[in-house]
């Protein structure tokens, strides 16, 4: 991000340091300063050059993060997907994705898991209109079966889950339970930790300041403390004929598009306080 912030400022930058101001001011004068060094790479042709590659290879990587990272909308239908749009995106643009691919391929493989896999195979999105390589189709398959027996432990529902798997979303798919249960679970999966870094957040600023309350009591505080941060963004959301106006779907196609930066999800209004359990 300052990288890209930097480049935003490249002319503004290079008039600052060709001014006559700077020029005449200790620091222009200075050879051997702190400034000349900045100098001399602010003016040169080749900086900017690397850093706009930097940014090509980097930037697609961080919208998926971003979309990753948000906790409004479960996205974990889109992860296998996503990751695999922003590997085609960087190699259209950047001249070195040789070089990067092989890192990318690698912290993938360490990230990956069965459940992206069956996500994706899961996921209607991807069912129609998208032509699958034989071997993306045998990697999410052989996943989701993966998924299916660790999550239904009926060898009946195993069976039923599997054999209607190619043909749920194609044809009937309130008619298998077995799979439309599994579906809901794997699809519903969060993808980051930042609601429970909130919450942890809420009981170590209440046991630092009250060390010596009950946890019954510490419970009692953290909830109350998380619900008013709840209320507050709850009042602080817009009008629901605003809501409506600029709803929108994830859609990949424009994830990695400049007209389409990744905008948050605008989540439906409901109650925003929890339930006491």
């Amino acid at each position: 991000l300052q990288l890209q912030e930097i480049v935003q400022q490249k002319q503004g930058l290079r008039n600052m340091f060709n001014s006559e101001e700077f020029r005449r001011s200790k620091f222009g004068r200075d050879k051997n300063g702190l400034t000349f060094e900045p100098r001399q790479i602010v003016i040169s042709n080749g900086f900017w050059s690397k850093a706009n590659d930097i940014l090509k290879v980097f930037e697609p990587l961080v919208k998926v993060l971003r979309l990753v990272d948000g906790d409004e909308k479960p996205i974990m239908g889109f992860i296998y997907e996503a990751i695999d749009r922003a590997k085609q995106s960087i190699q259209k643009s950047s001249r070195y994705y040789s070089q990067y691919q092989e890192i990318i391929d690698k912290s993938w493989i360490f990230m990956h898991f069965d459940l992206h896999s069956a996500s994706y195979f899961l996921n209607p999105q991807f069912q129609y209109g998208v032509e699958h390589g034989s071997d993306l189709y045998r990697e999410t398959f052989e996943g989701t079966k993966k998924v299916i027996m660790k999550l239904e432990r009926s060898m009946d529902d195993q069976i039923k889950a599997l054999i209607s798997v190619t043909e749920w979303w194609l044809m009937f798919g309130s008619c298998f339970p077995e799979l439309q249960r599994v579906a809901i679970k794997v699809l519903s999966q969060t993808t980051s930790t930042t609601n429970c870094e909130r919450n942890w957040s809420k009981f170590s600023y209440i046991t630092k300041t009250r060390n010596r309350l009950k946890y019954r009591k510490l419970q009692k505080l953290v909830f109350t403390h998380y619900n008013m941060k709840l209320k507050m963004r709850h009042q602080m959301r817009k009008s629901e004929e605003e809501i409506e106006a600029s709803f929108n779907q994830i859609n990949l196609d424009y994830i990695f598009r400049e007209d389409d930066p990744l905008s948050p999800w605008i989540e439906e209004r409901e109650n925003p306080l929890l339930d006491r359990v």
